[in-house]
């Protein structure tokens, strides 16, 4: 069973989302979440949503205050939503084209030396983030990571916060790394927890309630709620 995050992640401001919602392909993609019932699974909720200890509290995690605005997440038909195949939001979102960035064209992409192996439309959606770091002076976190059978296969993270941080999961060595222009670093903790981190979100564990696909995004979509901040 394969799984699959390509999304961005920031700290939610009034003048960032106004900006946003101005701008084709961002507007009708932005979930501001800032709670957690969006979680259905139920072995899920059983600690995330509990005050009750159990075998799995280690795992609990909260959310930065305000919440996170997440752009373009995946979302994945799954049998919470019986509705699925008449209602306009799930059949808009069940599918993203092969190049979910591919409306970012008119940008020029930057030479930002990340030393891994990514596209153009990518790179230059890389370049318009740091751009949008630049003027709203907000961390953005740029998350890519694909699994398969519960394996990590590819992952890694960028961060836009004065500066540029990169992290690498290698599969191969199995290690979690940070790249710099001087080479590779062993992280201490996860990819996903350091570069979280820079959001005010601390992860005890390599788990994140919004990386299961049964999460329901339809309940935090800025287009389908009337959500203020």
């Amino acid at each position: 069973m394969s799984w699959e995050a390509n999304r961005i992640y920031t700290k939610p401001t009034p003048e960032l989302i106004d900006y946003l919602k101005t701008i084709d392909g961002f507007k009708d993609e932005l979930f501001l979440v800032d709670n957690l019932e969006g979680i259905r699974f139920d072995w899920t909720r059983s600690f995330m949503l509990s005050d009750e200890p159990n075998e799995n509290s280690y795992r609990k995690h909260t959310l930065p205050e305000g919440g996170l605005l997440v752009i373009k997440p995946e979302v994945y038909k799954i049998g919470y939503d019986k509705d699925y195949d008449t209602n306009e939001f799930w059949n808009k979102y069940k599918e993203y084209p092969n190049d979910k960035w591919g409306f970012i064209d008119s940008v020029s992409s930057i030479k930002m030396n990340l030393n891994l192996d990514l596209t153009e439309n990518q790179l230059k959606l890389l370049s318009f983030i740091k751009s949008l770091n630049e003027k709203f002076s907000v961390p953005f976190l740029y998350y890519y990571c694909v699994m398969w059978g519960g394996d990590i296969e590819e992952e890694y993270a960028i961060v836009f916060n004065e500066g540029i941080k990169v992290y690498h999961y290698d599969y191969e060595s199995k290690k979690d790394l940070e790249i710099t222009n001087d080479g590779k670093t062993e992280l201490n903790s996860t990819v996903l927890q350091t570069s979280f981190k820079y959001l005010d979100l601390e992860l005890p564990t390599w788990f994140f309630a919004l990386h299961e696909g049964s999460f329901d995004w339809k309940k935090y979509h800025l287009k389908e709620n009337k959500i203020s901040i």
